[in-house]
């Protein structure tokens, strides 16, 4: 009798060796071994191929949208289909539905709660450790990196905050998040727009801007003058 499964004969014998193997890993709660790691022959391999191949040509399948209409597209829309889901990013979205989304995430940000819960999945970016080198050489012990959400000021979360009893907190500019295309519809994140409400918490800030990290001794002359304030 041929195997149909690895493509040769097998015996009367060895085909009751592997059914008593098999039942012997069952009540053990084990798969069985026997026929593991073992080949198939090539031709059995090709044949089965080349079968499946003229099959789907045979009857081919072609995609077929989903009828917005059917029971089964109205349970899955709100689970896949609702805004800002990346699995349907290649979507073309309306201006409305853009402006909501952006005044939802602007909400979301002026959120201290909400704020501090998204920031706990960032971690420092290499400009943010290359500050926070600078500021423990400068200023050892007392500056903390809170970028991650950990504290806030009002509605905004500074990148470093001082521990040792000043109020003062660091702010790293990046070049790109914080020009003036950016920061045109949000003056607090622009330099003096960050400052005022800093000092509406009476606490000082002192702004380094991203391409300033490119001479570490000009950024440490400003670190311990801002300290020694």
């Amino acid at each position: 009798m041929a195997n149909t499964r690895h493509g040769y004969h097998l015996s009367v014998e060895t085909r009751q060796r592997q059914s008593l193997a098999r039942r012997r890993d069952i009540a053990a709660g084990k798969g069985s071994k026997l026929l593991k790691g073992r080949k198939q022959d090539p031709e059995f391999a090709a044949r089965r191929l080349a079968a499946s191949q003229a099959s789907r040509r045979a009857n081919p399948k072609p995609h077929q949208p989903m009828d917005k209409n059917s029971s089964h597209y109205k349970h899955m829309e709100p689970l896949f289909f609702k805004p800002g889901n990346t699995l349907f990013a290649g979507r073309k979205h309306t201006e409305e539905w853009k402006h909501a989304m952006s005044e939802q995430s602007k909400a979301n940000w002026q959120n201290p709660e909400m704020a501090s819960r998204m920031m706990r999945q960032y971690k420092p970016t290499k400009p943010e450790i290359s500050l926070g080198g600078i500021l423990n050489e400068i200023c050892p012990g007392q500056y903390r990196y809170v970028g991650d959400g950990n504290f806030s000021i009002g509605t905004l979360i500074p990148d470093f905050v001082n521990v040792n009893g000043q109020k003062k907190v660091v702010e790293l500019f990046g070049d790109y998040w914080h020009s003036p295309k950016m920061t045109a519809t949000d003056p607090r994140q622009t330099e003096e727009g960050r400052k005022k409400i800093m000092a509406e918490f009476g606490y000082s800030c002192l702004v380094i801007w991203e391409h300033e990290l490119k001479n570490p001794a000009e950024v440490a002359v400003k670190v311990k003058e801002f300290n020694e304030q």
